[in-house]
């Protein structure tokens, strides 16, 4: 085998997307169901099938004994799959029974089984695994989340260069020379203009429009026939009562500055002063907003209905777009993961019209945008296999840290970087970290850290406490935070995250149920502070989050 299961694994506790369990192979039945989950495995993320395993993962042994041989298990499976799924396969012996590991691989096409049937595993609303069939509108979609096909670069039938909008190309030049786009571009003839930006695609019918194409400069009544899950919506839900909403079906430039504009309409700022100098803080980081809208525009699937949403809370503010993480990406990985994009073609449009970087680091700098103001980190959490949702929580500024960042890089040898800027963040949250805790914090690499450390402490921007694995990192002039006296704090005094987290679990050991209000008076902190306290907690298993917004409670894991 290509692969051997080591012989001290234990069989997970539940299953997962990745993980399924089941009990037997004896019949024609059990056989089937094995077909039917690598199936619907290899066309999700792939992943783990253990055979002889009860719903609870208990080992309960395989029965069958004609096909008790992992080569032939593997040849089942590809005999009866087309194309044919070569799989990984091993024996395993527990508690005296045995069961079958089958590890399968992530497809990187589309799967069905011999009788024509194309399934996916997936997750229920309540959080349950389950395969589910792949619809052939849904193919589209699936061969763009693994990378295999660029939707915004196909043509659609019956469309020609007389469905662009002589006016919005113009806009779109306009933008690239305002926004310092790519040289010599806006210049280039009508024609030219179109194929160096692949707004088309030569055929032998001639240049026709891509999807590309169309959504940036198509006319508005070809995109909503021809693409009608390309709008967008704004809905403000701040207040009393419910205030606008509204619907757009436009060229994404227009749709892009329309949802700006209703942003920057209802943006508040608060001031104070860093010596003489006045410090202007917004509500919402613009910087982090745009970027978001960018990544939204560049990444949703254009191939599944449903529009870019933009709303706005009394605590937060969230833009949902249609169409999950790339396969391989999560909400934990995203700031670590290779950037991948679901739509090639638009993102280097995007980047060579100026409205894009080229380093494809979007989320960075959606991240960037609140850590700087001393913010939590953008909560993608309540993203799921059919949307991307990143929530752009609405907390108080960290003057002093927004300070401290100032007057650093004033410094002209001075200069903070992303990974310096999570760094410092995490340790402003909680107080002081160890590597351990700025491992679990930032999810970088630990030598990166390491290094990251190393230059911090150079430029005198922190300072260690301690020595070996229990050296704690501290910024250095930076002044804690003004907290009120509570008891808590006095019993747990000091700003050690360790504390603050046995505190909460303590707490939540001995009530059903509690709110971030709850841990806020609980700990006299902040909310910015709470907010990433819990998120860590629930990250790690230890809570569990039920409910959005602001009905959000946590309770211990059953």
């Amino acid at each position: 085998m290509d692969k051997k299961i080591a012989s001290d694994q234990i069989v997970p506790e539940r299953e997962t997307l990745t993980v399924a369990f089941l009990r037997n192979f004896e019949d024609e039945a059990s056989r089937g169901a094995v077909i039917e989950t690598v199936v619907g495995m290899t066309n999700a993320e792939g992943g783990m099938l253990y055979i002889g395993v009860d719903e609870n993962g208990g080992a309960c042994g395989v029965k069958a004994d004609e096909l008790n041989d992992p080569e032939k298990i593997a040849s089942f499976i590809a005999s009866h799959t087309v194309p044919p799924l070569s799989v990984s396969a091993d024996c395993e012996e527990i508690d005296g029974k045995v069961i079958w590991v089958i590890q399968v691989p992530q497809s990187r096409g589309i799967v069905a089984t011999r009788d024509g049937r194309v399934l996916k595993r997936r997750v229920t609303v309540d959080g349950r695994p389950w395969t589910f069939p792949l619809y052939p509108t849904e193919f589209i979609s699936r061969l763009s989340e693994i990378g295999r096909l660029d939707y915004s670069a196909m043509t659609l039938p019956d469309t020609s260069a007389d469905d662009f909008d002589a006016v919005e190309r113009y806009r779109l030049r306009d933008f690239i020379r305002q926004n310092r786009g790519e040289d010599g571009l806006a210049e280039l003839e009508d024609a030219e203009f179109d194929k160096a930006l692949g707004l088309v695609r030569e055929t032998r019918d001639g240049a026709v429009p891509t999807v590309a194409g169309l959504l940036l400069i198509g006319k508005r009544n070809v995109i909503r026939r021809r693409l009608p899950g390309a709008g967008v919506a704004f809905e403000d839900f701040a207040g009393a009562k419910r205030g606008a909403s509204e619907d757009f079906v436009l060229p994404l430039l227009d749709s892009f500055d329309a949802l700006l504009l209703r942003f920057r309409a209802r943006q508040v700022e608060s001031e104070w002063m860093d010596g003489l100098v006045r410090v202007a803080v917004p509500a919402y980081s613009e910087y982090a907003f745009r970027e978001a809208l960018v990544n939204a525009f560049c990444h949703r699937d254009y191939a599944r209905p449903g529009r870019i949403a933009v709303r706005m809370f009394d605590d937060g503010l969230a833009i949902t777009s249609p169409g999950g993480f790339m396969s391989g990406l999560t909400p934990e990985n995203l700031l670590t993961a290779p950037s991948r994009s679901r739509n090639p073609l638009l993102a280097e449009i995007f980047r060579r019209i100026g409205l894009a970087e080229g380093c494809g680091r979007g989320i960075e700098r959606i991240a960037e945008g609140n850590l700087r103001y001393g913010r939590p980190l953008p909560d993608f959490s309540e993203s799921d296999e059919e949307t991307v949702r990143v929530v752009l929580p609405k907390c108080e500024a960290d003057q002093e840290f927004h300070k401290f960042l100032i007057r650093s890089q004033r410094r002209s040898e001075v200069k903070i970087g992303f990974s310096d800027l999570l760094i410092l963040s995490a340790i402003r949250f909680a107080g002081s970290l160890t590597l351990a805790g700025l491992l679990e914090s930032t999810h970088l690499p630990e030598r990166q850290i390491e290094r990251h450390l190393r230059i911090l402490t150079e430029k005198e921007l922190l300072e260690g406490v301690g020595n070996g694995d229990d050296r704690e990192w501290m910024l250095k002039g930076c002044r804690d935070k003004e907290e009120p006296c509570t008891e808590a704090l006095m019993r747990f005094s000091g700003t050690n995250v360790e504390r603050r987290e046995a505190l909460v679990m303590k707490w939540a050991r001995t009530h059903s149920t509690l709110t971030r209000g709850d841990v806020m008076t609980l700990l006299g902190l902040e909310g910015q502070t709470v907010y990433r306290l819990l998120k860590r907690l629930v990250e790690r298993g230890l809570l569990i989050r039920e409910g959005t917004k602001r009905g959000s409670v946590y309770r211990m894991p059953e």
